[in-house]
């Protein structure tokens, strides 16, 4: 998108005429948005700064909010960090996740 459609498309967001805004890590940083109610992580940052930044576009003054992390293995440092945890040596028991429902990788189609 060029700058002039990403900037109606923000206003409308934030003006509550359109209910779900899909960005990159761009709007992760400095958008003041009052009535996000929930942030759906597609690819986590590497960085737990980062991702702090980029989930406190929900939840803020008091209001609920939600997210979803949407993981793979490449996420297993951060996600351990939210966890509070370590990164378990491969072929180590697995901790599960907090997710309500695993979802099973893609079957590599034979050619």
């Amino acid at each position: 998108m060029d700058k002039v459609e990403r900037r109606t498309n923000l206003k409308k967001f934030t003006a509550g005429e359109i209910d779900l805004l899909v960005s990159t890590a761009l709007a992760s940083r400095g958008l003041d948005v009052e009535h996000v109610g929930r942030v759906i992580n597609y690819h986590l940052p590497q960085q737990m700064e980062n991702y702090i930044h980029r989930v406190g576009r929900t939840a803020r003054a008091g209001r609920k909010g939600q997210v979803i992390n949407l993981v793979t293995e490449r996420d297993a440092p951060l996600v351990a960090q939210l966890e509070g945890i370590r990164p378990q040596p491969k072929g180590a028991p697995r901790k599960e996740l907090h997710a309500t429902e695993r979802v099973a990788a893609p079957k590599k189609v034979k050619k």
